[in-house]
């Protein structure tokens, strides 16, 4: 997971969001039909997932494109 144990630099939500869409278009140019798989309890642990936060990375791939795993419960 790109985020699992790395922390993005900056929390602003517009930087967090191009973050996501960067990645998953990096992921589209290797596979059309790529889905995102990661895993959720990153944002249980770490203090940097505010909702803002996590709403932004959350909604900058497409819907139906990123399942997001609870490993946490």
């Amino acid at each position: 997971d790109t985020f699992d144990e790395n922390t993005p630099p900056i929390d602003d939500p517009e930087y967090i969001s191009s973050l996501g869409a960067a990645i998953f278009k990096g992921m589209q140019s290797g596979d059309n039909d790529a889905v995102w798989l990661m895993q959720g309890w990153l944002f249980s642990y770490d203090p940097f997932w505010r909702p803002p936060q996590m709403k932004a990375l959350l909604h900058s791939v497409p819907v139906g494109k990123l399942v997001v795993l609870d490993l946490f419960a």
